[in-house]
């Protein structure tokens, strides 16, 4: 049911899908040549490299619009489709089966975001770790998964709810320094930055702490959407 109700929107999906690859490769472009520094997360600890402008802020930025894309998917996924769930809760479902539905369906959609600007990246990029690079686009798309579901489950309608997504992804991809740090997808950057450009680049602590945000953002999602569709019989 889940896949046809996005069958029906596969222009919507198509469009929201080209967007982050346009947005990417307009900054990466435009972006010149001269060299700055950043700093990469390896296992032997952070360190400071100098590398082109292009490869810098535009990766980072890159990265937030895929994030972007999925949390648009998963927003209009689930805006509008209470009535739909609550009848499901007639017929002896719960929300949690009626939840986990969504999150098959758009798990698979997730990975479908990550291998398409992976395929980009790899030969424009040349990255150290294209697979570490692939896992940090894969973990993204689940976070901004949650984080659509979760204002799905929050505002009912599409208008408000996809400014919403647009305000927060915003000021993801301006908020620099020590406030960066708190954004969800902040150990997802911080992983696609070591697998571009450390030799021995730093994984496990930053799939931890992403598994952990995502968790705690299903069970949210959860409490929020069984509050929305539940019925009451009288």
């Amino acid at each position: 049911m889940q896949a046809l109700e996005q069958r029906r929107r596969i222009a919507t999906l198509l469009i929201v899908f080209i967007l982050p690859v346009a947005f990417w490769a307009s900054l990466y472009y435009t972006a010149g040549d001269e060299l700055t520094q950043i700093t990469v997360p390896t296992v032997d600890g952070d360190v400071k490299m100098f590398v082109p402008v292009k490869k810098s802020y535009p990766l980072d930025l890159g990265l937030m619009a895929v994030a972007w894309t999925m949390a648009v998917v998963s927003f209009f996924s689930e805006s509008g489709s209470a009535e739909k769930d609550r009848r499901l809760v007639l017929c002896g479902y719960g929300s949690w089966q009626i939840l986990l539905a969504r999150l098959i369906l758009l798990t698979a959609v997730s990975l479908l975001t990550s291998v398409i600007p992976l395929s980009l990246f790899v030969p424009v990029l040349s990255p150290k770790h294209p697979l570490m690079l692939w896992l940090s686009l894969f973990i993204t798309g689940l976070i901004a998964m949650e984080i659509g579901l979760l204002i799905g489950a929050l505002i009912p309608r599409s208008t408000e709810g996809v400014l919403i997504i647009i305000a927060i992804f915003g000021i993801g991809m301006s908020v620099q320094g020590k406030a960066a740090e708190l954004f969800p997808t902040y150990p997802a950057r911080q992983l696609f930055r070591s697998a571009m450009f450390a030799d021995d680049p730093l994984v496990l602590p930053f799939v931890e702490q992403e598994l952990l945000i995502l968790i705690a953002l299903i069970i949210v999602t959860l409490i929020f959407w069984y509050f929305r569709i539940r019925v009451r019989r009288f």
